[in-house]
This record gives structure tokens, C-alpha cells and sequence, in this order.
């Protein structure tokens, strides 16, 4: 279904907008076949959103406003150069029509991208900038011969190109709104001509026409400049090398990290290349490791990083071959557990009696004998090579078994498992947290988690339920708390940390929640597991009042106890400092922090966090509250967020009367009646939630 909207969310002092079609409340679409229609009450509808958030679009930091003038130059430059030099405009054109419109016709650029693809076109931009210097040309010329002749070919034609703009969609879409356009371009082209003229008939100087001709055109960039400044500005932005340094900061010494997409990988290289942050790290990006050029890259060392070991040499993996793995259900080593080195060895065989023969494309193919694998740890060899922390060592597995969660490998998937069976004992094996669970290839338990990577240990790594899924891996506390507490000048968020407000793009504000909750929060959690199981074990042990060893023991417990909830409050306190409200505005799951301090006994650090959301929070709870009055659709659209935010204020009220706080507890409790009385609301008691 076609479902339109437009959503705006207010954190703190920044109002994030979502996307939006031409689809009215009634999910009808509005100027089918007319673009200019469906834009502006695209924008229409934004503005909506942006003012019941207490906004416009002039607070939008990309909202900026040319006036059309570097098009009306570069107009004006394709008119003096179609006037003085034809062969010259047919070179130019070519250029531009060769770099933009045959261009997204020889890539077949599908309407819809994960990102804006405008630079694939730069060589347009290049032309047109041409013709925008050629822009001086034109009012010079028109300065020096304002005549009926000269003003008649220059609207001429720019009319021309305008309709020709119109016909191929590069202009409005609407004529009307196209008509407007035109007149107003044309308009103010003759305005700069006819001042230069004006201006040069006074002062008859050559020099003087060609500073008055710069100064006209000088609003264009001025403009370009000014108002686009805030929208490019990175001064002191960080962000990018800093997620980088903390991926490859949290690697042990002489890693292998696999990482998967771009943001993941291209600023670790820069990271690497250009600033020598951690170069015996050996990056492995999966999305090119199923090319055989990068994978023969692999076989040389990098900087101080060694030749990673694989058993595929590069004549199996050359061109095609081995692009696909299949499954074999047939195969009768399907229900045996086979050495995962092994499995690399059968798959790389290139007799045919070790392969699959396909009927339909007439060929061979090597198949996956197995599911059930196994890889042998050599325990001295891994303690040698300082891969495993002291405190996991007696842990050690002495064969790590695991089924693939797939039936047929791509390349990628083979080299990673090559890369797994032929380097696990010789140095430690990272993967990055953004890499997707299925290209963790059944090895999930195993996972142990290092603040921004999880490495693959001899250990099995359990969770409260055992099981492995998205960012619940397995963590060890002393690990993680010396990563993240004792080494924690290692690791800077792009300047969040100083308290300064800034801009944070969706992406980056992403990384930052990923990093504050499933690192540090994470961290605490389970400190608090920890910190838990042992009061439970001293009690237990304490209430054993006539064996005094039993009582020894229980107050050992007690104090190892103590000391989790000591690492526990130094944990939060530092996540609250590297993540500040005026930085990154709090959320909804701060209500947790909150939560946590309190059942540690920092009442006051709760209580500051609850005074801090409040205004915040009764502002957003009131807006999810006129959304669920406007329409069935808007009423289900935020029917969650409006539950989280009734959730925090609930936790807030407990939370503060157990803190001794009745007078904010009774606050809370107040607003969070008042609007439900103004918005008809039940209390979630009243809808048996």
C-alpha cells in the first residue's frame, strides 16, 4: 500500500525529520504525473509537521535560498557562448550532456538509492561551471551593446534553452510554474545588463566594466558560500576517524578484523594509512572478499600487519571459480563432523569426483560435504601468541564444534571460513559489530564481545538464554571494563564527549547510541548480573551461621560483590560523561540508566537524569498525544512511541518516590493527568495495559 507522511521528532534541540510522498490522509495520491504539484505538498506537509513541533523550514539547517542566480549566470554563459563561439558550445554541451543525462542512461540509475547519488554526474556540474564563467562574458558583452538586436538574441536564446530545460524535466515540471521561472531569469539577466551598460556608459573604462561585471556576479558564490556553509561545515568534526580508532582500538594485537560495508571500512584505512592508528591490524572486508585480486592482497603483508595464511591458492579462486559453493543432500559426509580445514581442502579439490555435476548449465561444481564442522585449538599455541585474556585460559576449548547456518557458500563465505582455519591459532580474529549475524557463519557462540568488535575465542560465550542474536554476545566483564574503563582515553566519539552542542547526522547519532548502549550500558548490565549472582552465593553462604570457612567464603562473595557494584558506578558515570545531554540529547532508554544508579544507590545521579528528561519528555508525550487525536493513521503510526514515552514517565514517578522525592513525583504525576484529561486519554491502568 501507498502510505504518505511526514514525521517530525523533537530530541532536546534538534527536530528530525523523516521521509514523505504525495499521499493525502486518505492515502490517495495527490498530482499524479506532476512532480511540481507533488513536491510542494510534499513541503507543505513538512512545514505541518515542523510547526506542531515548534519549528519551520527556516530552521531547517539545508533549506537555503540562491535565488536562482548561479543558474541564471550559467544561463547566460551557454547564450554568450552559443552567440560567440558555436563549436566551442557544441564542445561543452557534449561534455555535459555526455557526463549527466547519457551518463544515468548508460548506468541505468534506478530511481530510488540508499543515498544521494548527484556525484556520478560531477562532469555535468563541470560543464554548466563553465558556462557560469562565461556568465561575466555575457554581461559584459550586453554592457557594451545594450541594443534591441543584442537583448533580442540573448532572450532568444535563453528561451530556447529554457524550453529545451523544460522538455527534458531538467527545469519545473509544471508549465506555469516554468512560465514564472523563465520570465524572472530572463528578467534578471537583462537587470545585470542593463546595469553594467548604465555603469559603463558613465565611466567609459574597460577596466571599470570588467570589476563591475565581477561585482555583479559576485551575490552567486557569496550566496552559494553563506548559505550553504552549515551544510558542509566539518570543521572539528572527528566522528569518522574516531569510530574508526575505537573499531581498530578495541582489536587485540595483530588482529584480523573482517568488516562489511563502507563506513566501516574506508575511514579504518584512512585511519591506518594516513594517521598510523594501529597498522598490525589486518582489515578483511568481506563485500571484496569475494573478488580474487583482493583476496591475493591478503597473501602480502600490509604495513606491520603479517601475509594472512590461506589454503586456497590463487588458481582456486581466480575469475569465476568458486564464486558459489553448493549444498549436496546427497553427500555422504552430510551427517559427519568434519575438521573445518578439511572441509577447505574438499571444497578446493578440482576432480570432478570431489564435485557436484549441475545438468542444467552442463558443468561441475565443488559443494559443501558438510554442515557439521569442527576447528582444533592448539591451546599452547594460542596462549603463546597472547590471543586468549588470562582469566578466560582455563576455559579453553579443546575443539570448537558448529553447524552453518547456510547450505551453499558464496566466495566470501569460503575465504572467511579459510581465513578462520588457517589463522585461528596464530592471532586473534575479529569481527566488527556491524558486520551482519549470517556472516558470522554458525561461529555465533563463540563471539566474544571487545567494546566495537567481537572476537572469535576457544571459549563459549553464554548469554542469559544461550543464544547468540544481533548485538547479544557474550561479554567478559574484566575484559570490557580494562577496554573501555581502564584504557578509556583510547576511545573519543567525535567530540560528543566535550559537551559542546553540534549537529549529529542520523548515521553518526546511530554509531553513537550503539556505542553508549551496547558498549558501556551493556557493560554495566552485566556487571549488575554479576554483581547479583555473588550477593546471592554470599547470602546463602552467610546463613550458615556454626561453619565458619562457609562464612569466610559468603563474605569473600561480599566483597568481590561490592567491588562489581564499585565498577559498576565508575562504568555509568563515565558513559554519562563521554555521552552528555548537551551533546547528545538523552533518550527514552535513559529512564534505564536512571533505573540502574538507583539500584546501586546513587539516588541523586537518578534524580538528575529524571529532572533533566522531564520538560523534554512531557513536550514529546504531548505531541504523540495530538498525533493520536488527528487520525486512525497518525494514532497508529505512533502508537510505540507514545506507550515509551507513557513507560518513562511511569518508571519516573516510581523512581522518584523511591528516591524520597514525593514533591517530583507528585509533578509528574500531575502533567502526565492534565494531558491526558486535554487529549482524552485513559491511563494505561484503563487500557488494561
Amino acid at each position: 500500500d501507498i502510505v504518505g507522511y511526514s514525521r517530525a521528532v523533537k530530541v532536546g534541540n534538534t527536530i528530525e525529520v523523516t521521509g514523505t510522498v504525495a499521499v493525502d490522509e486518505n492515502s490517495l495520491l495527490v498530482g499524479e504525473g506532476d512532480a511540481y504539484a507533488q513536491t510542494k505538498f510534499i513541503f507543505e506537509k513538512i512545514e505541518k509537521v515542523l510547526q506542531q513541533a515548534g519549528a519551520s523550514l527556516k530552521d531547517v539547517v539545508t533549506h537555503n535560498t540562491y535565488y536562482m542566480l548561479p543558474f541564471i549566470l550559467g544561463l547566460m554563459g551557454m547564450a554568450y557562448q552559443l552567440r560567440k563561439d558555436k563549436r566551442g558550445f557544441a564542445v561543452v554541451l557534449t561534455l555535459f550532456l555526455f557526463m549527466g543525462l547519457i551518463n544515468i542512461i548508460n548506468m541505468n540509475q534506478p530511481p530510488t538509492e540508499p543515498r544521494e547519488r548527484d556525484y556520478a554526474q560531477v562532469g555535468a556540474f563541470f560543464a554548466f561551471a563553465i558556462w557560469i564563467g562565461f556568465g561575466i562574458g555575457a554581461i559584459i558583452d550586453l554592457a557594451k551593446s545594450f541594443t534591441s538586436k543584442t537583448i533580442s538574441e540573448y532572450v532568444l536564446i535563453s528561451g530556447v534553452i529554457l524550453v529545451v530545460m523544460y522538455l527534458f524535466g531538467i527545469t519545473m515540471y509544471n508549465f506555469s510554474s516554468f512560465g514564472l521561472m523563465a520570465i524572472y531569469s530572463i528578467a534578471v539577466m537583462l537587470l545585470m545588463g542593463a546595469v553594467g551598460f548604465v555603469i559603463n556608459r558613465v565611466l567609459k573604462k574597460e577596466m571599470a566594466l570588467a570589476g563591475i561585471a565581477f561585482l555583479l556576479c559576485l551575490p552567486a558564490p557569496f550566496l552559494m558560500a553563506s548559505q550553504g556553509w552549515d551544510d558542509h561545515d566539518r570543521s572539528n568534526r572527528t566522528f569518522a576517524r574516531d569510530i574508526a580508532r575505537n573499531y581498530l582500538e578495541s582489536c587485540p594485537p595483530n588482529a584480523i578484523l573482517f568488516t562489511q560495508g563502507d563506513n566501516d571500512t574506508y575511514p579504518l584505512w584512512y585511519a591506518q594509512e594516513v594517521e598510523g592508528i594501529r597498522t598490525d591490524v589486518r582489515i578483511v572486508n568481506l563485500s571484496l572478499l569475494g573478488v580474487d585480486w583482493y583476496i591475493n592482497q591478503l597473501r602480502n603483508a600490509t604495513n606491520e600487519s603479517k601475509p594472512i595464511t590461506l589454503a586456497l591458492s590463487s588458481d582456486k579462486i581466480i575469475g569465476d571459480k568458486r564464486n558459489q559453493v553448493v549444498d549436496n543432500d546427497k553427500s555422504k559426509f552430510k551427517n559427519s563432523t568434519m575438521e573445518l580445514s578439511e572441509v577447505i581442502k574438499f571444497i578446493g579439490q578440482d576432480d570432478p569426483k570431489y564435485q557436484l555435476y549441475s545438468e542444467g548449465l552442463k558443468d561441475y561444481f565443488s559443494y559443501v560435504p558438510t554442515k557439521k564442522m569442527k576447528i582444533t585449538i592448539d591451546a599452547e599455541k594460542m596462549k603463546a601468541n597472547g590471543i586468549v585474556p588470562t582469566n578466560l585460559v582455563e576455559d579453553m576449548k579443546k575443539e570448537l564444534t558448529f553447524t552453518l547456518g547456510r547450505g551453499t557458500l558464496l566466495k566470501n563465505d569460503l575465504m572467511t571460513l579459510d581465513i578462520v582455519a588457517n589463522n585461528i591459532n596464530e592471532r586473534p580474529i575479529c569481527f566488527a559489530i556491524s558486520v551482519t549475524s549470517d556472516s558470522h557463519l554458525g561461529l555465533e557462540k563463540y563471539l566474544m564481545q571487545r567494546n566495537m568488535v567481537y572476537q572469535l575465542m576457544p571459549v563459549e560465550m553464554e548469554n542469559e538464554k544461550s543464544v547468540m542474536y544481533g548485538y547479544n554476545k557474550g561479554m567478559n566483564t574484566d575484559v570490557q571494563y580494562d577496554l573501555l574503563v581502564t584504557n578509556k582515553d583510547k576511545f573519543t566519539y567525535g567530540g560528543v564527549e566535550t559537551g559542546e552542542k553540534m549537529y549529529i547526522d542520523p548515521s553518526g547519532y546511530g554509531s553513537i547510541l550503539t556505542a553508549k548502549y551496547m558498549n558501556y550500558f551493556e557493560l554495566v548490565r552485566s556487571l549488575d548480573d554479576e554483581r547479583k549472582y555473588l550477593e546471592a552465593q554470599a547470602r546463602q553462604m552467610m546463613t550458615d551461621t556454626v561453619n565458619k570457612e562457609y562464612n569466610e567464603v559468603g563474605q569473600q562473595l561480599m566483597k568481590e560483590s561490592s567491588e562489581k557494584k564499585a565498577m559498576m558506578v565508575t562504568s555509568l558515570d563515565l558513559m554519562m560523561e563521554l555521552f552528555p545531554s548537551t551533546s547528545v540529547a538523552y533518550d527514552f532508554n535513559m529512564v534505564n540508566v536512571a533505573k540502574m544508579y538507583q539500584s546501586v544507590g546513587e539516588n541523586e545521579k537518578a534524580l538528575a537524569i529524571v529532572k533533566t528528561m522531564k520538560a523534554t519528555v512531557m513536550e514529546e508525550l504531548e505531541y504523540y498525544y495530538k498525533m493520536t487525536q488527528q487520525s486512525a493513521f497518525t494514532a497508529e503510526m505512533f502508537s510505540d512511541d507514545k506507550l515509551r514515552m507513557e513507560t518513562w514517565v511511569y518508571y519516573s514517578i516510581d523512581l522518584s518516590k523511591n528516591a524520597g522525592d514525593t514533591a517530583l513525583s507528585e509533578e509528574l504525576n500531575q502533567q502526565w493527568e492534565t494531558l491526558r484529561m486535554k487529549y482524552g486519554i485513559l491511563s494505561p491502568n484503563e487500557r488494561g495495559r
